[in-house]
């Protein structure tokens, strides 16, 4: 699976949401529970409903979209607490590969390019970043290893962007 990179656009993200509600109920909440809790693809394969709800209790102030948690409830509801919410345990449910395959062309079809495994963890920073301005939380987060690392993690590859965090020089590769 390719990384991918950050959505950057607030539109193309509503109307992926909107592609995914229509295509896949399944695919909506991995890719709205991805963009509000910043959990990598395979993370969120593995998410259970009892971490759910620690990653609940643990970040509520770091939730992208405020009613995030009342869209989950209703999915989640039927779900007991160890078992996984996205894993293609049931018959009706995709396996990992129908579920990337499925993101991807849905995100294609609305024109995002470059939509990986990680892009999810990517979009949510952004987003995050641009909401809250804590370069250093999401750093801890993401577990990288300075601001500037974490500002070209989540898409910031730009100069102007980078100045105030990249004194000495970026070992980062800019385009």
């Amino acid at each position: 699976m390719d990384k991918g990179k950050a959505i950057q656009n607030i539109l193309k993200v509503e109307k992926l949401k909107e592609k995914l509600a229509y295509t896949c109920q399944e695919a909506y909440y991995v890719f709205i529970t991805g963009f509000n809790t910043g959990l990598k693809l395979q993370e969120l394969f593995g998410l259970t409903k009892e971490s759910l709800m620690e990653l609940k209790k643990d970040k509520t102030n770091d939730i992208i979209e405020p009613n995030f948690w009342e869209k989950i409830a209703a999915y989640i509801r039927n779900f007991g607490d160890k078992e996984p919410l996205f894993s293609g345990q049931n018959a009706a449910a995709l396996n990992e590969e129908q579920m990337y395959r499925l993101l991807c062309d849905a995100a294609e079809d609305i024109g995002i390019e470059g939509f990986g495994s990680e892009t999810l963890s990517r979009t949510y920073g952004y987003f995050h970043y641009q909401k809250f301005r804590d370069i250093e939380r999401l750093q801890k987060r993401f577990g990288l290893v300075s601001p500037t690392a974490t500002l070209h993690y989540i898409g910031y590859e730009d100069d102007r962007y980078l100045c105030f965090y990249c004194n000495i020089g970026c070992l980062w590769s800019k385009k």
